[in-house]
């Protein structure tokens, strides 16, 4: 079986269709394309329960505090929540 070789190259500026067609004069194939930009916004965890109208026990929108605040609660509640769901599952499993 042949040795596949493979380069990641990191494009800094622009380039034209000749680029491609001189890598593959020299034998190789593209296979993958990555693209990327900048995105408005910030993607964080609060970002992400305030767009699914989440909201914390006073009612207000969260923030990157209210998040932190909420870890260690979570930490030690997850045992609990889970061993709930599990307990329904397996009841529900039982009835069927």
């Amino acid at each position: 079986m042949p040795k596949t070789e493979r380069v990641r190259e990191v494009i800094s500026g622009p380039f034209d269709g000749s680029y491609f067609q001189t890598k593959m004069n020299k034998g190789w194939r593209l296979v993958a394309v990555h693209w990327e930009r900048d995105a408005p916004g910030e993607a964080t965890e609060q970002a992400a329960l305030n767009r699914q109208g989440s909201r914390t026990r006073r009612g207000t929108a969260w923030t990157q505090t209210a998040v932190f605040n909420m870890l260690p609660r979570l930490i030690e509640a997850a045992p609990y929540i889970w061993r709930s769901e599990s307990k329904r599952a397996s009841s529900v499993d039982q009835k069927l």
